[in-house]
Order: C-alpha cells, then sequence, then structure tokens
C-alpha cells in the first residue's frame, strides 16, 4: 500500500513538473513569435493563438484537427488572408530530437 501511495505522489510530481515546463517554454515561443504573411512564410507547421495546428505549404494552409484528420488546403488568396487575419499571430513549430 505505501508503494502505491508513493508512486502516485511521485507520479503527480512529475506531471506538475512536465507542465510547468511547457508552460515556460510556451511563454519563450509565444515572446518570439512573429508577425507571418502568406509569401513571407516559410512551409512548415505553426500554431496559432488559440493553439490549432497548421501546416504551410506551396499549395496554402491546411488545418490540422486534434483528432489527426486534415481540413480542405486554403489555396485561394481572399480564404488565406481572412484566415491570417483571424487566427494570427502564428508561431512556427520547432521539432526537437535529442541526439543519440
Amino acid at each position: 500500500m505505501r508503494e502505491n501511495g508513493f508512486a502516485a505522489a511521485l507520479l503527480g510530481y512529475l506531471s506538475d513538473l512536465t507542465e510547468t515546463i511547457a508552460r515556460r517554454i510556451d511563454r519563450i515561443v509565444i515572446a518570439r513569435t512573429l508577425a507571418l504573411d502568406e509569401a513571407g512564410a516559410p512551409d512548415g507547421l505553426y500554431r496559432d493563438r488559440f493553439g490549432a495546428l497548421w501546416e504551410k505549404h506551396a499549395r496554402g494552409w491546411r488545418l490540422w484537427l486534434r483528432s489527426g484528420a486534415a481540413l480542405e488546403v486554403l489555396a485561394t488568396e481572399a480564404d488565406i488572408a481572412r484566415t491570417l487575419r483571424s487566427f494570427a499571430p502564428f508561431t512556427p513549430v520547432v521539432v526537437w530530437l535529442p541526439r543519440r
């Protein structure tokens, strides 16, 4: 019984620590957010101000739902301009992989 209580306390502590680190990283990323326009944004993944994931590529912008499904590509200039105004600022998503 004692081991289960210790394990639960340890997991709770680690969970809180992970949340704190994630919030601090988010603050750093938000502080370095770029004002991107559709012409100047390099291809890649971005988060909007609401936390939704967007993919920018040669054919336009695509919204990725939390379930992993992708919505239709926004290819027309009017759609892109309206989206960028509504959901800006976009923050590039940086993938960090540790060295092995």
